[in-house]
């Protein structure tokens, strides 16, 4: 092994002998000590912050108008308001209440709307800041948290300026308990050396931080730093290979006891310890920066450092062969940045039909009657239709051509749905008409996703008509017995009967003639203008759909609570009660709510040990006798629904986050979907275990759902559909499978697969991502695993890089072996 190490140690030397070495390492000390005064310290969270902790801040506009008069404490926030401020928010309650009024939100006017409810929010923390703003008078006989009572007690005189902030915070929050989150207990505030960074402090907590820097800092080191440091290395190392066929090079070597192809591995290993050396340097040096500065210990960031020495060395391999092929440096150089284009161009190409594949994604798979109704991933309403064999969009007519190019766009360039579907579609078989909202996402103004409109179609033809719109901040719709029920963000219930909900018929359309003379004639047969008969024909189908908002009718209950997801609700048909899951104080709870004189009321309520500090990601499915609670972290909690007594715990997969969890309506079987798409079932006739079922597609699902005659039905490999018999061990039953498009069929059977066996050194930082939040199964119980979804299969690109660079490294050893040189 001698010689070997001997070679090994000469090809070190010759990039040593080059001083870039040295120019680099000490580039990495400059790096390391520029970010080295950067840090956090943890303080008490006091600030609020737009869409964290005021979700909804037109909400927070009308209860701060209405209940000024005749609730003290909201008088004194009112009061504590610039003069400027409290105008505008009056002129925007008086908009509110004009629902003609209101439309204006669609125009330009409301992105002024939303800078006031913005500035709103500013002037709130203005007020937090305000030593007096605590008067004992104005908070008489007001129940306050277990904190709000202990900083009570040591007497505001006696408060920090940060627990006075943190005070002020609380008090707020129970003058607006369903619009202002109380927040975490802690935040960090950061620091570069002595100087605060006001701009980013306050707003992240110590787990959101920690599950954060495990997602973003592999991709900061892949694309910006480590980038510049293989470059160099690639021209540092080009020659190593080329040199040693210099005249006398190569008999010297070959005149040792060494085989062709073990010296040429032994060069080979030589040049990527030059990229090992620095590689160690930066990251231990940046994994005790971020241990000492961050307080984040993270492991998983240290396996960054074999994982980047494996990208250099699939670069170098192509820059071996080809400098043992041309014996050429500058040869070398060229075709491993062409190589680098190439693998830069074919992982651009795969990410724009992979985003465009993901928006095509079914992501709701309803079973309507006989009909399937499906969702997908920018919004599109669609039906199958067994004699074409294919989905057939419904939605596309109810909305306009503008919209309909406008999602056709951006679905090459990004992914339009990343929350769930707020109301699933309903039908009625008394009306024989289905129920459904408007999709299409509207980012241009935040504050127009509180409305939804609000859309029928006939279940034979499946054509929607917008009939008005949802009421404000609806996050939930169930279909029951006698109408639709929705629930909106501040956990209130309302009601629309079915024989309440207008139909209102597509206006006919006309062929137009481009020929003037046709026009000019069918106006002369006219009595009436035809701009006339267009706006008689408008004010007639307006009237029809006119306060269809208001004709929802209220069902409670009297006190509200914060729901955030239309994943933390559901409706159990079978004894119509309404479960919630809720985070308030630091307190996870479950709310039970029952029907009674044709009002909701709260029924029974239990407090949730997830084991987390501070708020977590949690949804809910209520069918049957049975609550299943899935936390952020990975937990699956079964409760008896009576009771609310824990029955038994699981936690089946360590490393995903669970994106859905359905039940079926007798309530013996539920679902669970990961985000490494996989889906997981749970029979409570067998609570003992969480079993992955043998159904196709696992790796490959994005929707499920339990159909009327118990059915399971999944969605996987895009757009196709496979229903399953509960009753018969998931006997498959019946497949909705379309052929696909040109797109389709290149994507999945041509640029795919391609791309599957190609090397993919641009997507390591995905490996070292997935090893940093998942490399300790008890520091996962502080991650919320919902807010970094991961790939199926996470080391793909380690896997597929290896096989490449054995391939080349093979082909070299033979060249090297039977050439004559």
């Amino acid at each position: 092994m001698r010689p070997y190490f001997a070679i090994i140690k000469d090809s070190f030397r010759a990039a040593l002998a080059s001083r870039v070495l040295y120019v680099l390492l000490g580039l990495i000390t400059i790096l390391l000590l520029v970010i080295a005064p950067f840090h956090a310290r943890e303080v008490l969270d006091w600030k609020l912050q737009y869409g964290d902790d005021v979700r909804n801040p037109i909400t927070l506009v009308t209860q701060l108008i209405e209940r000024k008069e005749n609730r003290p404490e909201v008088k004194r926030i009112f009061d504590l308001l610039p003069e400027k401020t409290q105008d505008r928010a009056e002129e925007i309650y008086k908009q509110l209440q004009n629902p003609e009024e209101d439309r204006s939100r669609r125009r330009p006017g409301g992105g002024r709307r939303f800078g006031v409810a913005v500035q709103m929010i500013n002037d709130f923390n203005k007020i937090i800041e305000d030593k007096n703003f605590y008067r004992e008078e104005d908070w008489k006989n007001k129940l306050f948290s277990a904190e709000i009572e202990a900083l009570l007690e040591e007497g505001v005189d006696n408060l920090s300026e940060e627990r006075l902030r943190r005070l002020n915070r609380l008090l707020i929050c129970a003058a607006f308990p369903s619009t202002i989150l109380t927040g975490s207990p802690t935040a960090l505030d950061f620091y570069y050396g002595v100087w605060k960074w006001d701009d980013i402090s306050a707003v992240l907590t110590p787990t959101q931080l920690k599950s954060n820097m495990g997602t973003i800092l592999p991709y900061v080191f892949d694309k910006f730093i480590l980038s510049i440091g293989l470059a160099v290395a690639i021209l540092v190392t080009a020659n190593i290979i080329p040199e040693t066929f210099n005249p006398g090079s190569l008999n010297l070597l070959l005149s040792k006891p060494v085989s062709r192809w073990a010296l040429y591995l032994a060069k080979f290993f030589g040049g990527c310890t030059f990229i090992a050396l620095c590689s160690v340097y930066l990251f231990i040096g940046t994994w005790l920066w971020i241990g000492l500065a961050l307080g984040i210990w993270d492991k998983g960031l240290l396996w960054g450092i074999p994982l980047y020495i494996l990208v250099f060395a699939i670069y170098y391999s192509v820059s071996a062969l080809v400098g043992l092929s041309y014996r050429s440096s500058i040869m070398a150089i060229i075709v491993t940045i062409l190589f680098w284009a190439f693998c830069f161009v074919m992982g651009t190409t795969h990410g724009f039909l992979n985003t465009y594949m993901t928006n095509k994604n079914i992501i709701s798979i309803t079973p309507i009657g006989d009909q399937l109704v499906s969702i997908n991933g920018i919004g599109q309403v669609s039906s199958w239709d067994d004699s074409e064999e294919s989905w057939v969009v419904r939605s596309s007519g109810s909305q306009s051509p503008q919209e309909n190019m406008a999602l056709n766009t951006t679905m090459w360039f990004a992914k339009l749905m990343d929350e769930p579907v707020r109301l699933q579609p309903v039908f009625d078989p008394s009306t024989n008409r289905v129920y459904t909202a408007n999709w299409l996402p509207r980012p241009v103004n935040p504050l127009s996703m509180d409305y939804q409109n609000f859309y029928v179609g006939s279940y034979d033809t499946m054509e929607l008509n917008r009939v008005g719109k949802f009421p404000r901040d609806s996050m939930a719709m169930f279909g029951t017995k006698t109408g639709l029920l929705v629930v909106n963000s501040a956990g209130r219930f309302a009601e629309i009967p079915y024989s309440e909900i207008p139909n209102v018929d597509p206006a006919p359309k006309v062929p137009q003639s481009r020929d003037p003379s046709d026009l000019k004639r069918k106006n002369e047969n006219s009595d009436e203008p035809t701009s006339s008969k267009e706006e008689n024909s408008n004010e007639q189908k307006m009237e029809k759909v006119k306060n269809v908002e208001q004709r929802f009718v209220k069902l409670g209950p009297t006190q509200s609570v914060s729901v955030t997801s239309s994943t933390s609700v559901d409706y159990n048909y079978s004894n119509q009660e309404i479960a919630i899951f809720n985070y308030r104080e630091g307190k996870h709870r479950i709310i039970v709510y029952s029907k009674k004189n044709g009002k909701y009321s709260q029924n029974r309520s239990v407090e949730i040990d997830t084991g987390v500090e501070g708020r977590m990601n949690c949804r809910l499915a209520y069918q049957g006798d049975s609550i299943v609670v899935v936390v952020g972290n990975g937990q699956v909690i079964l409760l008896d629904a009576e009771t609310l007594e824990e029955q038994i715990g699981y936690r089946p997969e360590t490393g995903f986050g669970i994106e859905t969890v359905k039940g079926s309506r007798d309530g013996r079987w539920f679902g669970l979907r990961y985000s490494n798409q996989t889906l997981w079932m749970l029979d409570t006739k067998n609570r003992d275990v969480l079993t992955q079922p043998a159904v196709t597609g696992q790796g490959s699902i994005s929707a499920f759902s339990f159909g009327d005659n118990n059915e399971l039905l999944v969605a996987d490999r895009t757009d196709r559909v496979t229903s399953y018999s509960l009753d018969n061990n998931l006997k498959e039953q019946k497949t909705a499978s379309p052929f696909g498009g040109i797109v389709e069929s290149a994507f999945r059977w041509g640029v795919k697969p391609f791309y599957n066996l190609c090397p993919k050194p641009g997507e390591f930082y995905r490996v070292v991502t997935h090893l940093s939040t998942s490399n300790d199964e008890d520091g996962e119980s502080e991650i919320d695993l919902t807010l970094s979804p991961k790939k199926a299969d996470p080391f793909a690109p380690l896997w597929s890089g290896l096989g490449f660079m054995a391939f080349l490294l093979s082909l070299a050893c033979l060249i090297f072996h039977y050439k004559d040189f």
